[in-house]
């Protein structure tokens, strides 16, 4: 018979001990609802890249920031509808490796589990990954032949598909930003991906304590990837930080003109929209790009009301100016260098052709 002490200590500890499963659980719902959102995100963001370059003019007043905020917000949701059934029985939530951390549960070997994590990697994984890896294909298939029509027109002299090319240009910079966060997501997911997938396999007894802690560890700090990186590619990035974070600006090396200026860039997508839809539709493109972007710069209406902004305003457009300048006159550079081979081609094969009938 247990005596009153020992009794009354267990008890005592009955509160604590739910307290830390409690705990446990949060810890992992979070884990799992952040992960599986960042990975629908980039798969929106892929998708969105994906119809910007390839199919510009149909996708002319289809991107509204109403728009943007429901395809988030159902990103949220299908993310909170994959974390939530271990709280039902679907699978659980449990200490993992260490006894430091918690996930779902993918060692235990029962029909539950099994069917939970088969079904998680399949539409949380591999089918956004599958998605991710058709647009990119796309993208850089219409990349290169959008560059080689552009190269064989310009040959013959003419100017406006130079700033189409640019535009273009443009959004590819966007569309290899969101590849390298893409890549460091699958690179940082993959190792906790085999983990869980050779447990599933039924080889769990193979996995060490620190084979679990590990990759979990890499996966989770997946989450500090996206504003590293964007700090570093990203001068407009690097702006807006600094002007609501002076000191993050000083890190970041930002010139102090631009640390306390108010941003009034305009989006790519509506630069990119506008200059390759003007020559088919273009009463049509200016009252779609109107309505559909006019929530977006309010902010930057409202800066422009105040006197100081202006000058600062047309100091940022100068030097945007300059910038697409530069890049125009370095496409005109390459341009006449590949146009000069390819005349040089077009003479070699017309030797060729005088040789054989010769």
């Amino acid at each position: 018979m247990a005596s009153p002490a020992l009794s009354s200590r267990s008890t005592e500890l009955e509160p604590s001990r739910a307290a830390v499963y409690l705990t446990c659980e949060l810890y992992a719902f979070c884990g799992a609802l952040f992960g599986i959102c960042s990975m629908m995100t980039l798969m929106v963001i892929a998708v969105d890249r994906y119809v910007v370059i390839t199919r510009p003019l149909a996708s002319l007043g289809v991107m509204s920031r109403k728009k943007a905020m429901v395809i988030s917000a159902v990103a949220w949701v299908y993310s909170m509808g994959w974390s939530l059934p271990p709280f039902f029985g679907w699978s659980a939530y449990v200490p993992e490796g260490l006894m430091t951390s918690c996930s779902w549960d993918y060692m235990t070997f029962t029909p539950s589990v099994r069917s939970y994590t088969m079904l998680l990697f399949t539409f949380v994984f591999f089918i956004p990954l599958g998605i991710i890896i058709f647009c990119y294909f796309c993208i850089f298939r219409a990349i290169r032949h959008t560059t080689r029509a552009i190269t064989k027109i310009n040959c013959k002299g003419t100017r406006d598909s130079a700033k189409r090319f640019h535009k273009m240009k443009s959004e590819w910079k966007m569309a290899k930003i969101a590849l390298i966060l893409i890549l460091l997501y699958v690179i940082s997911w993959a190792p906790y991906s085999c983990t869980a997938l050779t447990a599933f396999a039924g080889y769990a007894d193979l996995l060490s304590p620190y084979m679990h802690s590990v990759p979990a560890v890499i996966a989770k700090a997946s989450a500090i990837h996206n504003p590293i990186i964007y700090a570093i590619t990203h001068p407009k990035y690097r702006s807006a930080i600094s002007r609501y974070v002076p000191y993050l600006g000083v890190l970041l090396c930002i010139p102090a003109r631009d640390r306390f200026s108010s941003s009034s860039f305009q989006s790519t997508r509506r630069s990119t929209l506008a200059s390759q839809s003007e020559s088919t539709h273009p009463s049509k493109a200016q009252s779609s790009l109107s309505e559909s972007e006019s929530p977006r710069f309010s902010d930057t209406e409202e800066d422009l009301s105040a006197p100081t902004s202006a000058s600062r305003q047309g100091s940022v457009e100068v030097r945007q100016l300059v910038s697409d300048l530069t890049d125009l006159s370095n496409y005109e550079r390459e341009r006449e260098n590949v146009c000069v081979r390819e005349r040089g081609r077009e003479r070699e094969k017309e030797r060729e052709k005088r040789d054989k009938k010769g």
